[in-house]
């Protein structure tokens, strides 16, 4: 789950909404007082981190990054 994360702190804007629109459709808004997500990927539920996990992948994985408009072709993937 180290490595999903860290993917997801790698997201663009844009990006980054997709994956918290996948969160809050399981969970609703999870943000705190300071209008930050804290996300505990201990306790999400699975059906949410493979979603996050298939969402990430397609995003980097297919070349993604080659030409400037995707994440950097070093991204890692995990099983969840």
């Amino acid at each position: 789950m180290k490595v999903l994360a860290d993917n997801l702190q790698n997201l663009s804007g844009d990006h980054l909404e997709g994956a918290i629109a996948i969160i809050r459709e399981q969970h609703g808004d999870a943000r705190n007082e300071d209008d930050e997500i804290e996300l505990d990927f201990d306790t999400m539920d699975n059906a949410t981190l493979w979603k996050l996990n298939a969402y990430v992948k397609r995003l980097f994985g297919g070349g993604a990054g080659r030409n400037g408009n995707g994440p950097s072709p070093s991204f890692r993937m995990e099983e969840v």
